[in-house]
């Protein structure tokens, strides 16, 4: 009489994890947020050197007018022709100056490129979270309400034309590369000095530039994501956020992350991988 041997259970596989093993999180400085100020400064460059004006330096008895040129020193094919001049005395202290550095002949660029500097000092120096933001912006939609109502827009306009600001290129690319060096020294090395890598069953934090790590149990971890400020997390930050990360048992510490990119994702990822659990195939003998 045969008999069908028992067929051999199949060892089971784990499915494929979607968060990676290691993940590792650090806080960033204020100047993260800087980067519209930079970004905006080359491109009013650029805009500047496509206008394809220059400055001239003119002493302030300077005029201007339309004339006929009789006589033209060293430039004897301008002679006859009828153009726009600035004039001045020739013993006019300081002497007129033409000058090759680049400027555009619209102030917009300047006074946009202040308002956006002044509006990200601002926002990175005081913290608008949760209602408070939209309570801003508010306040802001009813004003310019009111104003509308009371009809002082066009007033408010003949103000705005008064502001004459312009920054030639070489300012711009000058202001622009400055904060670029220091914006990418402060994001992909100083910031990088402070972090915590999680894995599967510990936690290594370095809270402190040119401090050692120092490792903790997952067990009981407490995670704590700040509510988000509108205008920084959002607006500048594309979903940055702020993270406080407290250990449990006799060495209680509390460790604080602000400006955590993609916070939301590293949170997911880190509660995953935490209360993941390694699974074990049996072979029967």
């Amino acid at each position: 009489m045969s008999s069908t041997p028992a067929e051999t259970p199949k060892s089971q596989t784990p499915a494929k994890q979607s968060y990676p093993d290691t993940i590792r999180i650090y806080g960033h400085s204020m100047l993260f947020y800087f980067w519209p100020v930079w970004l905006l400064g080359y491109l009013f460059a650029l805009i500047t050197l496509i206008d394809g004006h220059y400055m001239a330096l003119v002493p302030q008895s300077a005029n201007q007018g339309k004339a006929t040129i009789q006589q033209l020193d060293q430039h004897k094919e301008w002679e006859g022709k009828k153009v726009q001049v600035i004039f001045a005395d020739e013993t006019a202290k300081p002497p007129m100056d033409l000058t090759s550095r680049h400027m555009t002949k619209y102030p917009l660029p300047g006074v946009i490129f202040a308002l956006v500097l002044a509006i990200v000092v601002f926002v990175t120096n005081v913290t608008l979270r949760g209602l408070m933001s939209y309570m801003v912006i508010a306040s802001l939609v009813i004003l310019a309400l009111l104003i509308y109502s009371f009809g002082l827009f066009p007033h408010l306009a003949n103000y705005v034309a008064l502001l004459d600001i312009r920054i030639n290129m070489g300012g711009y690319l000058f202001i622009s590369t400055l904060l670029v060096i220091i914006w990418a020294l402060a994001f992909y090395f100083f910031d990088k000095q402070t972090y915590a890598v999680f894995t599967t069953g510990q936690v290594k934090v370095c809270a402190e530039v040119g401090e050692g790590e120092k490792v903790y149990d997952v067990t009981g971890l407490h995670f704590e994501k700040q509510r988000s400020d509108l205008f920084r997390h959002i607006l500048l930050g594309f979903g940055s956020g702020d993270l406080i990360v407290r250990t449990t048992g006799a060495d209680t510490k509390e460790f604080r992350f602000d400006n955590v990119l993609n916070i939301d994702k590293k949170l997911k990822d880190i509660e995953q991988l935490i209360g993941s659990k390694k699974q074990v195939t049996v072979n029967p003998s």
